[in-house]
């Protein structure tokens, strides 16, 4: 919820002027300025094609002919105009909403506005009703679907078969004092769970231990975090104070050299 987190302290402190130039630069070459013309950013993928959505004030007579200006290919589906070729494109659906991604997935929802609007996904909207509203960042998923890039005789291959294993799960984060981080993943079984819960507390131990003692920062920021299990269900939680924060914000936009 970008309208609301650029309200929020922190981003204030941290992030309001720090992208201005290139900001300035996008806008007049666009018409578009993401500081206030975006209010909210929605990414959807079914595994395979993925598409952003983005909801704000879009003047569309202007935003088309300057992308056109821009060398941005223009075609027809429907009623609607596309920018980008049969791969990947972006269109206007109307003034508040502009899609980009996938146009085969783009096609689909044009498609879907002919006929009565399925919704989303039972399973989805049951986890997102539990979203507290104050959350400006979120994710709810079903992890079966998610197709990841790599062989099976990869060292990696173990991360694909651990996503596969995953039935469902949320995320969200409020930001308003601090950080406020929750989230869980259920497991199609309860030894999958456990098996990846062991596998980030194994994770997490070496990164504390390899992190450098000066950086007592990000010390402080692996107590914060709480990981458990339940019945094929593997918890993660957060809680930053806002001072903390501050001081992972800084470390993190300031260069070591200069720091020291």
């Amino acid at each position: 919820k970008l309208e609301d987190l650029r309200k929020l302290p922190v981003y204030q402190r941290h992030f309001q002027n720090r992208f201005d130039e290139p900001m300035e630069r996008f806008a007049k070459q666009t018409g578009l300025d993401p500081r206030k013309d975006l209010w909210e950013l929605l990414a959807c993928s079914d595994g395979k094609d993925s598409v952003l959505m983005g909801r704000g004030r879009f003047m569309v007579s202007d935003l088309e002919p300057r992308l056109t200006a821009e060398g941005a290919s223009r075609f027809q589906y429907k009623t609607y105009n596309l920018f980008g070729d049969e791969r990947n494109a972006g269109f206007f659906m109307n003034s508040s909403t502009a899609l980009v991604g996938a146009t085969p997935m783009l096609k689909r929802i044009v498609d879907s506005r002919d006929i009565q609007a399925q919704g989303v996904p039972p399973k989805l909207s049951e986890m997102l009703e539990a979203v507290p509203k104050t959350a400006q960042f979120w994710a709810v998923f079903e992890g079966s679907a998610i197709d990841l890039p790599f062989p099976p005789d990869d060292n990696w291959a173990n991360v694909t078969k651990m996503v596969r294993s995953v039935d469902k799960g949320r995320l969200w984060a409020d930001l308003r004092n601090g950080l406020n981080l929750d989230g869980y993943a259920d497991f199609k079984t309860d030894p999958d769970a456990k098996q990846v819960e062991t596998g980030f507390r194994g994770l997490l131990g070496p990164v504390r231990l390899s992190t450098p003692t000066d950086r007592k920062e990000l010390l402080k920021l692996y107590d914060t975090i709480s990981i458990g299990s339940g019945e094929r269900r593997v918890m993660l939680k957060m809680n930053v104070a806002e001072d903390l924060m501050d001081e992972l914000m800084k470390s993190a936009l300031v260069p070591r050299a200069r720091r020291a």
